[in-house]
């Protein structure tokens, strides 16, 4: 008797434990959808993240890159042709077109390869800027906003390179900006040049 009168309250625990396991399940549906759906969003976030860092940081190494190989044919062409061809009685000017005895100045000659590299790498740019421009190209470099902290950044310490990612000429762009020290042949070009706009350079100052 003890056992049949068990039976029935057995099979309705068991009712109930159905009933509320399913309730569970269906409840652990709803919420287990979303919870795939955020995390799967937050791991394709952490992969996004990580290879827009790795692309930018590649981005950097190779504008510090370009900017030092620049700079040593600029220094190059400063100490080994320049400084010969003076001996030599050969003018060096920006003003060289028209003169057979004449070759640009180093500053000249960084500019031409800057713009020799945009017509081959389209998107690529290289300028030299200065708050203290020659007077036939203070019309053709008006400084922006990131020229003029770049300069004040570069002054503060010129060792270490400015960059910023923004939208430039319309398009996701690295700017990357390094100092223009003025070695000795520069400061004796620009305190005695008759154009120049400054007259006290000294060595290791940032022109630009």
């Amino acid at each position: 008797m003890a056992e049949s009168s068990r039976r029935p309250s057995d099979l309705k625990d068991r009712r109930l434990w159905r009933f509320v396991s399913r309730y569970f399940n269906d409840r652990a549906m709803f919420w287990l959808l979303p919870a795939v759906i955020l995390g799967s969003g937050l791991l394709m976030w952490q992969l996004s993240r990580q290879t827009t860092g790795l692309y930018r940081e590649m981005a950097l190494q190779g504008a510090g890159l370009q900017a030092k190989t620049i700079e040593g044919v600029r220094q190059a062409y400063a100490t080994e042709v320049v400084d010969r061809l003076k001996a030599l009685d050969v003018e060096v000017t920006h003003e060289y077109l028209d003169n057979k005895r004449a070759v640009p100045l180093p500053a000249t000659l960084t500019m031409i390869v800057g713009e020799s590299l945009e017509k081959d790498r389209p998107g690529a740019h290289v300028r030299l800027f200065s708050d203290y421009p020659f007077p036939n190209r203070r019309d053709k470099r008006e400084l922006d906003d990131f020229q003029t902290e770049a300069i004040l950044r570069l002054r503060r310490d010129p060792r270490e390179p400015f960059s910023r990612f923004e939208v430039y000429n319309g398009r996701p762009s690295l700017r990357f900006a390094v100092a223009d020290v003025m070695k000795q042949s520069c400061v004796d070009c620009h305190n005695f040049h008759p154009d120049s706009p400054k007259r006290d350079w000294q060595v290791g100052d940032v022109r630009g």
